[in-house]
């Protein structure tokens, strides 16, 4: 919803919405639909934060303005290797705090499985 001086946009989906306090028992790297979520939520790091709806809104911005999905993998492993083309290496810092990053890279090198 766009408000009448055109200031203020209202984008809600409230199909997978949880209080932040609650993610913690929600443990899931399919936590938000796959076209907009963050890589916090597919590698496993919490707490989560705020940060988590602002990639959503802003995959969502830009998929109204040029409509297409920014990251359009039907996997996690896709999805990630799709913001590594865009974003570069994943930081190790959020690597060494991922309780999934087993599973989408190689632990000892930090390499990406494909």
């Amino acid at each position: 919803m766009v408000s009448k001086d055109t200031k203020t946009i209202k984008l809600c989906d409230f199909g997978s919405a949880i209080q932040l306090s609650e993610t913690e028992l929600m443990k899931t790297e399919h936590l938000v639909s796959p076209f907009y979520r963050p890589p916090e939520v597919i590698l496993g790091i919490y707490p989560l934060d705020g940060g988590v709806d602002v990639w959503s809104a802003a995959a969502t911005l830009f998929e109204l303005y040029v409509g297409k999905f920014m990251f359009a993998g039907t996997t996690n492993n896709q999805l990630i290797e799709l913001m590594i083309q865009m974003k570069g290496r994943i930081p190790s810092r959020m690597l060494k705090n991922s309780i999934h990053a087993g599973t989408h890279f190689n632990t000892e090198t930090g390499h990406f499985k494909r």
